[in-house]
């Protein structure tokens, strides 16, 4: 199975590649629209970049585009990209030689799989049946108070004279 590591990056790689092959998108956008933070996508990207899977600009204006065309990123790419430690750890000698042609026969087949699919394959695809993602949220939020909530009151010490003469008016 694919981490939620390696999932956020696929998402990151497809949002982009919405956007426009050599579009830039910006942190913030992105956290916008994958519902997440800022520094969490910053994290991913650093990760993609290190990849060579986008490239950033930096500036005002700038921000992430992809390395390369979305026909020429495979899946594969995006998994090795996003945790390489896991992939070497997968094809490391299994713990039981008993098992070992099986491991190395799933491993062999779902590389395989992940590597004749690439990122402009699903970037159409939206699927009716699976809801849009909405972020939980809590009870809690900060935002300026409605009107019908906002007490009349001097707004500091110095209006206070004048707020007492008007409410003795």
């Amino acid at each position: 199975m694919l981490s939620k590591r390696t999932l956020l990056c696929v998402e990151i790689l497809l949002t982009m590649a919405r956007s426009g092959e050599r579009a830039l998108v910006t942190a913030k956008n992105l956290s916008q629209r994958l519902s997440t933070s800022v520094s969490h996508i910053e994290c991913m990207m650093c990760t993609l970049k290190k990849a060579g899977l986008v490239q950033s600009v930096r500036g005002p204006g700038g921000g992430y585009c992809l390395a390369k065309a979305s026909s020429q990123i495979s899946i594969w790419d995006v998994v090795v990209g996003a945790n390489p430690a896991a992939v070497q750890a997968s094809s490391s000698p299994p713990s039981s030689p008993l098992t070992h042609w099986l491991e190395a026969a799933y491993f062999s087949t779902f590389k395989d799989h992940l590597a004749a699919h690439f990122i402009n394959e699903f970037v159409g695809e939206i699927d009716p049946a699976m809801p849009a993602h909405t972020p939980a949220r809590s009870g809690f939020q900060l935002g300026p108070m409605p009107e019908q909530l906002r007490p009349f009151a001097p707004n500091s010490v110095f209006q206070l004279s004048s707020f007492m003469q008007m409410a003795a008016a």
